[in-house]
């Protein structure tokens, strides 16, 4: 797996300062973590019958204090 420069310096700074255990660790529970979310939304939206309305995840972001999304069809 390659990466950026400047991330793989962070990610040896990380190491050396005890931040991470080790860079193969954190990339290992990194990618678990996110391949179990992406499987996780794609059983709801699944349960839900397809992706929920944009209405309903601004309404859900708005609630968590977030911003609405960026609309990426408008451009």
């Amino acid at each position: 797996m390659t990466v950026p420069e400047d991330v793989a310096a962070t990610l040896d700074q990380w190491v050396q300062t005890g931040v991470i255990e080790s860079v193969s660790q954190f990339v290992a529970d990194t990618v678990t973590r996110r391949a179990s979310r992406t499987e996780s939304l794609t059983r709801w939206e699944k349960a839900i019958g397809g992706r929920p309305s944009a209405e309903l995840i601004d309404r859900v972001r708005a609630s968590h204090g977030l911003p609405p999304r960026i609309d990426d069809s408008a451009a």
